[in-house]
């Protein structure tokens, strides 16, 4: 939690920067401007005292710097779609172009997300579009390191098999054997796996809930 504070309270403190310089105005000014001293202003730009709701409010009045309070308080942030899967299925990397997708809220340094297409069987009624998914966010820090997140226990993790499948679902606890029972998501499919890395599930997004994901061509894959 604290990285993700520290990420986006830098991004929001360079928009305010930036904002300022682009409209040719002065620190001071803008301070005078939303009713607070220099000094404390200053310190809000270094991230040495927080961005309250209200400063938000003032500094998105100001017209000069084109600021709106939403993007200030809930910056948006790149996260690189990396792969996709369905019910019941293995995970599908995608090897060359990831999209890129803008979401509001924190996501921690590292991670990326897998889009789930519900059934793959494009017949039924559930089958989404790829712009239409649920992305499951996970922290590649795991992966990289062929370690085992200890949060992810009798929760939603995302793993890799000693035989290299990549799966999405349930796992418990490690047996005697350092063994793993894994239920795939959206199925009834349990095994009982040894497993190289395992990540938890740090956040889901659901795609149809962006009123802006159809203008986002990245997010066109068939």
């Amino acid at each position: 939690l604290k990285l993700n504070i520290i990420m986006v309270s830098a991004i929001m403190n360079d928009k305010i920067k930036d904002a300022i310089k682009a409209a040719g105005m002065q620190q001071k000014e803008v301070a005078k401007l939303i009713g607070i001293n220099e000094i404390h202003f200053s310190k809000v730009l270094n991230k040495r005292v927080s961005l309250t709701p209200q400063m938000a409010e003032k500094l998105s009045n100001i017209k000069e710097l084109q600021l709106e309070k939403k993007e200030l308080l809930f910056p948006s942030l790149d996260l690189e779609i990396a792969g996709q899967f369905w019910s019941g299925t293995k995970v599908e990397m995608f090897k060359f172009d990831r999209p890129i997708l803008k979401i509001p809220s924190a996501i921690s340094p590292g991670s990326y997300g897998i889009n789930f297409r519900a059934n793959k069987d494009v017949d039924t009624n559930y089958s989404l579009d790829f712009n239409q998914g649920i992305i499951y966010v996970f922290n590649s820090y795991w992966q990289k390191n062929n370690k085992i997140d200890p949060l992810c226990f009798k929760s939603v993790a995302m793993v890799e098999r000693d035989n290299g499948d990549l799966l999405i679902g349930w796992i418990s606890e490690p047996d005697s054997k350092n063994k793993f029972y894994f239920t795939v998501l959206h199925s009834t499919i349990t095994m009982h796996i040894k497993i190289k890395w395992a990540a938890i599930c740090s956040s889901t997004v659901n795609l149809k809930a962006l009123s802006d994901i159809h203008e986002n061509e990245s997010m066109h894959i068939e």
